[in-house]
């Protein structure tokens, strides 16, 4: 009889459990797990009835919606600065779009703000 490898992220589980969570975790369907995994849909299912697996892919599923926050977080920051960096441009139809737009994500989308802003930068047009 031939004993599976584990690992130590997850001890209670074996190594293709492991692996299963972690795929999981990450939004994949029980077929597509399972297939991943080399293993049946059916085999996928009883490991979701246990105890062990279940808490292991809560704890992974967190994990990773940690994870994207924060790489959502980063990403915003850099989204933020680009748009700032817009707001200097020498074009002004760019500087105009780029305020709109960040008017617009913030709810202010008022018409009469767009007039203010194309008198502020100097336009007679936009669009």
């Amino acid at each position: 009889m031939t004993q599976e490898k584990k690992s130590a992220l997850y001890p209670n589980l074996s190594a293709k459990q492991q692996e299963a969570v972690i795929y999981m975790a990450r939004g994949f369907s029980i077929a597509d797990t399972a297939q991943r995994v080399a293993a049946s849909e059916q085999t996928i299912y009883n490991w979701k009835a246990e105890a062990a697996f279940r808490k292991a892919l809560k704890a992974e599923t967190m994990s990773h919606l940690s994870d994207c926050r924060c790489r959502l977080g980063t990403l915003a920051m850099v989204a933020i600065e680009t748009m700032a960096s817009l707001l200097d441009s020498d074009n002004p139809n760019v500087r105009l779009k780029t305020a709109v737009s960040i008017l617009t994500a913030n709810g202010l989308e008022s018409l009469d703000q767009e007039k203010y802003l194309m008198m502020g930068l100097g336009i007679e047009s936009y669009k």
